[in-house]
């Protein structure tokens, strides 16, 4: 079981992509007319630049609650006393990667349990591996000029990199590809709700929970509106969840302009 809160602004349409632990979050263009329609069969080839994240933003992004994966913000990071990588790390021993930080807006700690922090920019910050004794301590990132108990902070429970190498401005733009993840989107548009091109997932709403059920072996779809999203508290799913292992996917496709993500997904990782 986890529990995964995001609140994301975006300014037409965002996609969330749920495959084992991942949630991909996406601006989304008007669907283009040359993107050919994917084959069930796609789902680990669609998600294949995201399958090591639990969420990756390409905006602004405010953490609330945990994620056990890694998180990349390609905007600007605020967060209110949760924690990240919980469980998880990707391949390159990233827990947190942002490019930017509003300690200002943010409350509390974000303590990324597993891996490194990684930051575009620390105008503003202070990145510490000694305390004020100078004793040597596990990396925090603190408003500048503030101290290494201040808060808020962003906490690397097993790592002591210093400014160094934590600041890598370029290391957002080599990982993902805005666009790539609008011709993504705009793929998953063309196949929502279409029974030739897509396995629309079975969604039953009640309350705060919703509760799916999916085809094992497919990619299945689940087309949400914002509002929905929001008024949801639990994600519960029947029989298969989203599994590499057995090929079973869940992509769902979110229609809004305020998406928050305030929901306990439960049933299985």
């Amino acid at each position: 079981m986890k529990t995964q809160h995001l609140h994301h602004q975006a300014s037409k349409h965002l996609t969330a992509a749920i495959m084992g632990v991942l949630v991909l979050m996406a601006v989304v263009l008007p669907v283009a007319s040359q993107v050919s329609p994917a084959r069930a069969s796609d789902g680990p080839s669609l998600l294949a630049d995201y399958d090591q994240w639990n969420i990756v933003s390409f905006g602004d992004a405010t953490l609330t609650a945990e994620s056990e994966g890694a998180v990349a913000v390609g905007g600007t990071l605020r967060f209110h006393q949760t924690q990240v990588a919980t469980q998880h790390t990707t391949d390159s021993g990233i827990g947190l990667l942002a490019r930017k930080v509003d300690m200002a807006g943010s409350s509390g700690q974000l303590q990324v349990n597993q891996g490194n922090v990684r930051l575009g920019d620390s105008t503003g910050l202070d990145i510490l591996n000694r305390d004020g004794n100078n004793a040597s301590v596990h990396t925090k990132v603190v408003a500048q000029g503030t101290g290494y108990d201040s808060t808020p902070d962003i906490y690397a429970s097993n790592s002591d990199d210093d400014a160094s190498t934590v600041v890598d401005a370029g290391l957002f733009a080599s990982l993902f590809s805005q666009q790539k993840a609008v011709d993504l989107a705009a793929t998953v548009s063309q196949r929502v709700g279409s029974n030739t091109n897509g396995v629309p997932a079975t969604v039953g709403i009640s309350g705060g929970t919703a509760t799916i059920s999916l085809t094992k072996g497919e990619t299945n779809y689940w087309d949400a509106s914002a509002q929905q999203l929001s008024g949801l508290v639990e994600i519960k799913f029947e029989g298969d969840t989203p599994s590499v292992a057995t090929g079973t996917f869940l992509i769902v496709s979110i229609s809004g302009t305020n998406v928050t993500l305030n929901f306990n997904m439960a049933g299985g990782a």
